[in-house]
């Protein structure tokens, strides 16, 4: 009988074959993780803007600069993409001195349409219109 010695074609064609199988399994869990990254990075990128926007709205509330309802509305140009936010303010009924403020905000994203909003409560003195 002849010595046998290695691998049969068989063999290193399903070694090959579960070598890629995994292989691209791993290169499409890298390439969703970058994907999901920038998506975080974008976000980040708008916090500034809109908190400063929102900060401005907080302190004309209590200082009594702005009249209630509230609406503040514009577009940040960040890296080339356009954020529309909404920023509106209204009492809270029943309660004379809290105010609802609303923050809004709406990008494209490829060829989805995504949207973040979050209310927040905050003391207001704000003139009647």
């Amino acid at each position: 009988m002849a010595d046998k010695r290695g691998f049969t074609l068989i063999e290193v064609m399903v070694a090959i074959t579960i070598l890629a199988g995994a292989s691209l399994f791993i290169f499409q869990a890298f390439f969703t993780s970058l994907a999901v990254l920038d998506q975080a990075n974008d976000r980040l990128m708008l916090l500034g803007p809109i908190n400063n926007t929102v900060s401005k709205t907080k302190l004309a509330l209590v200082n009594r600069e702005i009249a209630l309802p509230y609406i503040n509305e514009g577009d940040h140009l960040i890296d080339g993409k356009k954020y529309h936010y909404v920023i509106k303010a209204e009492k809270i009924k029943g309660k004379d001195t809290v105010c609802r403020i609303t923050v809004a905000c709406v990008w494209n994203e490829g060829l989805k349409r995504l949207t973040s909003e979050r209310d927040l409560i905050w003391p207001c003195a704000a003139r009647k219109s």
